[in-house]
């Protein structure tokens, strides 16, 4: 089996534990018996975590020159100890009932889990593509390129639908993953030592080295230390705040919607969309631009990174409007058949299409900009954290306006355990 294939199958584990975490709201409503307001903090929190600590975890590894196989492989270890975790900290059900005999311990459980979980797919985001990249090369290019090709990810996310579909109980539905990672890193270390053969020297060499010249480094005064620069950089980086707020609300406000409809089962299929879109709208837009455009014409590209991200607030905006339609007709339905789950198809296509956008045009759009050098290696994760925290202060910004400026009907929150529209509208703008 060649190199390519053991990474690959990490990949293709992770893409199936991404539909089980897609799944954790629901959980921890229906089995952990939480309200609305606390699972969906859980998860922003989650989600959000994910997305910063990549900046921390690319500190450490070029602080200590650590290779990219070592990552992915301790990565790898973390993500199944924390899909085991999260798959026996599931509290047990009788009758119908949730087994809460426990509770202390299964919350133990929980949250290392989560801890896990966030840990390592944040080295998997820093590592595991630059793992892939540098592997390629002759024939070896040639079997990655087709074992990570579209047509092997659309069978791997048809496979995770479906065990999303087919599996109930929550337990199971996490500790299916946990297996395959188990699988996927047993066969990736089989390969560990043909990995980064440009490396000579052992990862325990390598932190040895870092850190005896970090201690034996003089300590000089930088003279010209760009501390305005990076300050400019970073509060450039505020705009993106307020576009995590619109992204949490696929984990959370969009799935509250799905189970409360018909075919609920096919849940699983509106994250199949959203990740589509978010692949789809940024290759169409980027691919068709530098195919039509010469190299020569810089400025131009670099202003449609800018109609990029204006691209993206548009299908955000577009996306919050559908959801609060769907949610208005939802409720003023009560009392007759239940809305299909197919009427929520359009807003998780917008969902994913503004995500893919933004990224592509953010990332597109600070590798063009002048910054400084010492914020170049973490640019992008930057982004990325700043997403993050996004998704983090759509949890907090419920606090204030709940009990602050605008009236959010409280009791009607609480009683129906999900927002009204003009709630939904509320929470993603912040203008009255």
């Amino acid at each position: 089996m060649g190199s390519s294939v053991r990474i690959a199958v990490l990949k293709w584990s992770d893409i199936v534990a991404e539909y089980a975490l897609f799944m954790l709201m629901t959980c921890l409503k229906n089995v952990w018996d939480l309200n609305f307001r606390v699972a969906a903090a859980i998860v922003n929190v989650f989600w959000g975590m994910m997305a910063i600590i990549p900046i921390f975890m690319k500190f450490i590894k070029l602080k200590f020159e650590m290779p990219d196989h070592w990552v992915v492989l301790l990565c790898s270890f973390a993500y199944t100890i924390g899909l085991g975790l999260l798959s026996f900290s599931t509290p047990k059900t009788v009758s119908g009932k949730t087994d809460n005999s426990n509770d202390v311990g299964h919350k133990t459980l929980f949250y290392m889990s989560l801890t896990f979980i966030a840990v390592a797919r944040s080295g998997y985001a820093i590592s595991l593509e630059k793992l892939i990249n540098d592997e390629k090369g002759g024939i070896l290019g040639t079997v990655i390129h087709f074992s990570l090709s579209i047509g092997a990810m659309f069978v791997v996310n048809i496979v995770g639908m479906t065990i999303s579909y087919i599996v109930k109980q929550c337990s199971t539905r996490f500790g299916v993953p946990a297996l395959c990672m188990v699988v996927s890193t047993l066969i990736f270390s089989t390969g560990f030592w043909s990995y980064g053969r440009r490396t000579t020297d052992s990862l325990f060499t390598t932190l040895f080295n870092s850190y005896a010249d970090t201690t034996h480094q003089p300590t000089t005064e930088q003279r010209n230390d760009p501390v305005i620069e990076e300050t400019k950089f970073l509060i450039s980086l505020f705009p993106i705040f307020l576009l995590g707020l619109v992204s949490s609300l696929g984990n959370t406000f969009f799935l509250e919607q799905a189970y409360s409809m018909k075919h609920k089962i096919l849940a699983p299929l509106l994250l199949g969309l959203y990740k589509l879109a978010k692949f789809l709208f940024p290759k169409f837009y980027f691919d068709i631009a530098d195919s039509w455009l010469p190299a020569c014409c810089t400025g131009i590209k670099r202003g449609l990174n800018r109609i990029g991200m204006a691209l993206s607030l548009i299908f955000a905006l577009l996306c919050c409007v559908i959801a609060a339609k769907v949610e208005s007709r939802r409720l003023n339905n009560k009392g007759h058949e239940q809305m299909s789950i197919l009427y929520l198809v359009p807003q998780f296509f917008l969902l994913g299409g503004f995500y893919g956008m933004a990224y592509e045009s953010i990332e597109r759009f600070f590798k063009d900009c002048e910054i400084p050098d010492r914020m170049k290696p973490y640019m992008v994760d930057s982004a990325v954290g700043v997403f993050g925290l996004g998704n983090i202060g759509s949890v907090l910004l419920v606090y204030p306006i709940l009990y602050g400026t605008y009236s959010w009907h409280f009791d009607t929150l609480r009683k129906r355990g999900h927002l009204h529209p003009s709630q939904m509208r509320k929470v993603v703008s912040p203008i009255p």
